[in-house]
């Protein structure tokens, strides 16, 4: 059975929000791509004056009002023929191939930006990352605890991650059902503020969680 209460949701499926709110307010990034919109990062991200979200539920996407977000806010919409893909290596024939193909096309389009948020359909998020990770200092990516690196694959990211600085929020505890609580993995090319993002953390943690966990230096599997 999974999550029903709307509290333990936001603590589980929004549990990024600590980090990607303290990131929006220690480093301003001008320009972001988020990959996979949602309640709990769209609405804080629209704050940065260029947005591009990539969303690949149509229905979703219109939910999160796409056709009124603003000349700053674009969406690029791209519907798969898998539903809600899961693993890779159960996708159907040539679909993990046409989703690499269509964030390369992606990458064409763009110019350099600051910061990547990807908590998008599960085997999307390898390529989105290495594609569009090429283009970003920064990247937030959501659902970093075990068994996140099987699920998600996130080995096939050690070797293009293996030069960024890392540092990683590990909430404590479970919810409703026994969720564990998600971890969030922050990649940059620049040195990590730790005390600074740590500080600007403190007050949503406790309004999520009743508790304060700081963000600690990590490699991608810790």
């Amino acid at each position: 059975m999974g999550l029903t209460k709307k509290w333990d949701i936001e603590r589980t499926w929004g549990s990024h929000q600590a980090l990607l709110k303290s990131v929006l307010k220690v480093l301003k990034p001008q320009s972001a791509v988020e990959c996979g919109c949602g309640n709990y990062s769209t609405p804080f991200l629209r704050e940065v004056p260029h947005l591009i979200t990539i969303e690949h539920d149509l229905k979703w996407a219109e939910q999160m009002n796409c056709l009124n977000s603003g000349e700053n806010h674009q969406w690029w919409l791209k519907a798969f023929n898998a539903k809600n893909p899961t693993r890779i290596n159960e996708l159907p024939e040539g679909e993990f191939e046409e989703m690499e193909k269509y964030y390369k096309s992606c990458v064409e389009k763009i110019k350099p930006f600051d910061l990547l948020f990807v908590d998008t359909f599960t085997a999307c998020r390898v390529p989105a990352v290495l594609s569009l990770g090429q283009l970003s200092q920064h990247i937030i990516i959501h659902d970093m605890e075990s068994p996140g690196p099987e699920v998600y694959e996130w080995d096939r990211l050690a070797d293009f991650l293996s030069g960024w600085n890392k540092v990683i929020h590990k909430p404590l505890g479970h919810v409703g059902h026994g969720h564990q609580i998600p971890w969030t993995g922050f990649y940059s090319t620049e040195p990590i503020p730790l005390a600074e993002l740590n500080e600007g953390m403190k007050e949503e943690s406790k309004r999520l969680w009743d508790d304060f966990t700081p963000l600690v230096e990590t490699n991608l599997y810790d």
